[in-house]
């Protein structure tokens, strides 16, 4: 756990409930999202520093202390040059940034709340709070061996960028394109020697009665207590302070709430339905699907958590050669890589960017790699009579890869900037693009030698997802129809580039014409 951020200790934000303090750290979200005026969002500054120092959080927030500073600078820099009417100096305007300081300063609370969480909670109480509020144990357990799995991961990879460094690679040498290029040696031995231990792990997991259909009985148990009635009661006064110095209308404040409310119920639901279908029984009580679920989310955050520093969109995002993966993993893993890329992205963002904004995260990472195995045999490009139609042994399905993936990179993009806008944080027209770029320059440069050479050890291993859930499974996993296809391409395209138009200035709501884009996704996605 050392390389995360939880804090030892016994303060009273550590003892109370991890439910409670999901709750208050939403609370904090809608409040932060929904004020209006400099003198109510400093006093919510002010209370959540406090609760933070009070539970030992200055440890921690030495070493974000820098991040902060960047994403309250930025954020305003950003605004400041992309809204606004009334010009400062050159290319700023003042509303813009006075706009972008207030976001700054939200988005500065918002990733503030979520790393004292991250600090007074400990792996298994968010495992244990995340079952209470309804969220299934397989998944559950997935999402919580995949952060324990990432320490492993990442020191074998620098295990391995040290060795290859001390044969002459130069990690620093080159163009951009070519940096890039240099962490092709580095990712696929790290790959190998994490996915290959799969088989043992799933092994283990049924040895110990994993995927039982009995009731569990949990080691640690959870409970209310007086803590949770003091931060309930912390969260009721300062709420009231805030409200007396809102600017706004109470009509905001409730619409951020009814999104956040949305969103969280709406995903807990959601989790609840995917689960028990047909398609989701495949995946979630497949114990070995599960295993690839954690590698994937574990795969993912380990090989983007060392690019945290290199920051385009402080808080938001920053350079991503992982983003390499999601596509490679999703056309050998299937399902299992969809939601072990969602969770790798919600992982790596406990480095200093969890917050309203990662259930986009989660959603856009999510299709990158569901997008690749849910089209790969409805594109034309591969027979559907191949006997190894996952193998890239011809032009065309090269092509296919390709296709698949930068359709799912771009969808990546027009669900995070779509999101990051109807939060009033980032501008679509400004995190989209960079987004796709971000998404895309990986997929291009190092998606394809990586697909070369797992793909032989998965199939040698028996990980290849077509062969564990059957004929039946893959039926059930991809797409059903041409005609969704393009639906989900319209949408895709349509969503983007049509968010982008009218967001540059030819008028209209990019939220309603990226918004059109992703619900055409989601429908091509049923037919």
């Amino acid at each position: 756990m050392n390389l995360f951020l939880y804090v030892e200790a016994t303060s009273w934000l550590h003892r109370a409930d991890p439910r409670t303090k999901i709750f208050a750290m939403l609370c904090v979200f809608f409040l932060a999202l929904g004020l209006k005026g400099a003198s109510s969002v400093f006093v919510l500054g002010c209370v959540v520093m406090a609760a933070g120092l009070s539970a030992g959080f200055v440890s921690s927030l030495r070493r974000i202390g820098g991040l902060l500073l960047m994403i309250l600078l930025a954020t305003t820099f950003l605004w400041g040059l992309t809204t606004g009417s009334t010009y400062l100096w050159g290319p700023f305007t003042l509303d813009g940034l006075q706009q972008g300081m207030t976001m700054g300063i939200k988005l500065t609370i918002m990733i503030t709340t979520g790393l004292i969480w991250l600090s007074t909670t400990k792996i298994e109480e968010m495992t244990a709070g995340m079952e209470k509020l309804g969220i299934p144990y397989p998944v559950a357990f997935a999402f919580s061996t995949a952060i324990r799995l990432v320490p492993w991961i990442v020191t074998s990879c620098l295990m391995v960028g040290e060795a290859q460094q001390s044969r002459g690679l130069d990690l620093h040498k080159g163009n951009v394109i070519q940096r890039i290029r240099h962490y092709v040696p580095l990712l696929i031995p790290a790959l190998v020697a994490v996915v290959r231990n799969a088989n043992f792990f799933a092994m283990a997991l049924e040895s110990r009665g994993f995927g039982s259909r009995n009731e569990r009985v949990s080691f640690l148990q959870i409970g209310f207590g007086r803590n949770d009635v003091a931060l309930i009661g912390a969260l009721i006064l300062s709420a009231a302070a805030c409200l007396h110095f809102n600017e706004g209308t109470p009509q905001g404040l409730l619409w951020n709430g009814f999104y956040l409310l949305t969103f969280f119920v709406g995903f807990i639901l959601v989790l609840r339905v995917v689960v028990n279908l047909e398609s989701g029984r495949i995946l979630w009580l497949n114990t070995r699907m599960v295993v690839l679920t954690a590698l994937s989310a574990a795969i993912y955050a380990a090989v983007v958590i060392p690019f945290k520093g290199i920051v385009f969109v402080p808080g938001v995002t920053e350079f991503r050669p992982g983003m390499a993966l999601p596509p490679v993993l999703g056309v050998l893993f299937g399902p299992a890589a969809a939601w072990g890329s969602g969770f790798g992205c919600v992982i790596s963002d406990f480095f200093g960017s969890l917050g309203p904004g990662s259930f986009f995260g989660f959603a856009g990472n999510f299709v990158m790699a569901w997008l690749p195995y849910r089209l790969w045999w409805k594109t034309g490009l591969v027979r559907a009579n191949d006997p190894e139609p996952l193998r890239l042994n011809t032009t065309a399905k090269v092509i296919n890869f390709f296709v698949v993936s930068l359709a799912g990179a771009v969808a990546c993009a027009l669900i995070i900037g779509w999101g990051l806008e109807l939060l009033g944080l980032v501008p679509f027209k400004v995190l989209a693009v960079l987004i796709a770029i971000n998404n895309s320059a990986p997929i291009v440069l190092l998606s394809l030698p990586v697909m070369l050479v797992l793909y032989p050890r998965i199939t040698r291993w028996g990980l290849l997802w077509t062969e564990i859930v059957g004929s039946e499974g893959v039926r059930l996993s991809t797409q059903k129809s041409s005609a969704g296809v393009l639906i989900t391409l319209l949408g895709i395209v349509g969503g983007f580039v049509g968010g982008l138009y009218v967001a540059i200035g030819f008028g209209g709501d990019p939220l309603i014409t990226a918004g059109a884009g992703i619900l055409l996704i989601v429908l091509g996605g049923f037919l």
